[in-house]
């Protein structure tokens, strides 16, 4: 087991808010309909022929065991099903899934308590992960410490803040990671055996998320996090474009301006990464070593584990706030990947009403 995580466990799992100052408590997830959830998908159906766009519709179910009753009531093995991202069991969720054209006749006998298929829409090719804009969420936070009207101003003002710090922290929440971090430890078993993984592991994936904290951490343990080094990987915030920095002063002024954005990686196989020996690519390395692991561990993996990149910051986007007597009700629009909870973290010492000893199964509010 890697000593780092065994010393950084909880805050690697739940990173510290990046803001300073007092945070109200606050209680989320009192019921299903205190978290909702819904895609906005990367694109429209193009009304092609072969499959059927719809939205699935859920309250108290994972992404997964959802889609097995789909596939069962509608008679279609469930690798046909085609889904974007994975929605939360204790909320009430709007995704898109995709069907092969075939089941448009039995979609008017499914029928379910707490499941409910939208209107399908032609389209030519299977839904894939990732294939999402964004997420929308509506979110009641109940048990304050203060009138909702300080709370409201509360909000307004960090969520003022983090935009002037570049948004918000682009981390993962603790459910990505499975009951006490379980997930991860699996994942390092993993790469010892990496015959053993398949392309999307869910116990890969969580360390790659734990590794990306690694390098958050590390960044801004060094004040790094608005910093450009020789060798950074930065996106263009207009294009999507990645490179890598060889003119780091310029490409501060740039980061500075809002055209760029800095990134860290989720390690695999095939992504541009820091030259090596760059600043950014020692940063990486130390972060990898960290966990007794290696970029040369990770190429080997290849189709495994192609890996990416993942900005610093995400903005926090179509933010509303209103007080419902002693409550507030937030609706705000992540980008997809983001964590709801990380938007709470910087606002709130929050806690949930419902919280399940099977929570390693589920999986969280990213798209």
């Amino acid at each position: 087991m890697s000593a780092a995580w065994e010393e950084r466990r909880a805050e690697l799992l739940d990173p510290p808010p990046l803001l300073d100052g007092a945070r109200p408590a606050a209680t989320i997830r009192s019921s299903p309909e205190d978290f909702q959830v819904e895609e906005i998908p990367a694109y429209p159906p193009d009304g092609g022929e072969g499959h059927l766009f719809l939205t699935l519709r859920k309250r108290g179910w994972t992404t997964e065991d959802a889609l097995r009753v789909v596939a069962r009531q509608l008679g279609v093995p469930r690798p046909e099903i085609g889904v974007a991202g994975q929605k939360d069991r204790h909320a009430v969720t709007v995704q898109w899934i995709s069907l092969p054209a075939a089941c448009r006749e039995r979609l008017a006998e499914f029928t379910h308590p707490d499941l409910e298929l939208g209107e399908p829409h032609p389209h030519s090719h299977k839904l894939r992960r990732g294939h999402l804009r964004a997420n929308r969420f509506r979110l009641v936070v109940r048990g304050l410490d203060l009138p909702a009207a300080s709370a409201a101003a509360h909000v307004r003002a960090v969520c003022g803040r983090l935009e002037e710090a570049g948004g918000l922290p682009y981390l993962f929440g603790p459910q990505r990671f499975g009951w006490q971090g379980h997930n991860v430890e699996i994942g390092l078993g993993l790469l010892e055996r990496p015959w053993r993984i398949r392309p999307g592991d869910m116990a890969l994936s969580a360390l790659q998320g734990a590794l990306f904290h690694e390098v958050w951490r590390l960044r801004r343990e060094r004040g790094l996090l608005a910093t450009v080094l020789e060798g950074d990987v930065l996106r263009k915030t207009a294009t999507g474009g990645l490179f890598t920095s060889a003119e780091p002063a310029v490409d501060q002024q740039r980061l500075a301006a809002g055209e760029l954005a800095l990134t860290g990686p989720l390690f695999g196989s095939d992504r541009m990464t820091p030259p090596p020996g760059s600043p950014a690519a020692e940063l990486e390395d130390e972060a990898l070593a960290a966990f007794a692991t290696t970029r040369e561990v990770w190429r080997s993996l290849g189709k495994k584990a192609p890996g990416t990149r993942r900005t610093l910051f995400t903005p926090v986007e179509e933010l509303e706030v209103e007080e419902q007597g002693d409550e507030l009700v937030l609706g705000f629009r992540l980008e997809a990947g983001a964590f709801a909870t990380r938007l709470l973290t910087e606002l709130f010492r929050w806690r949930e009403a419902e919280r399940t000893v099977d929570a390693a199964a589920d999986l969280p509010e990213e798209g």
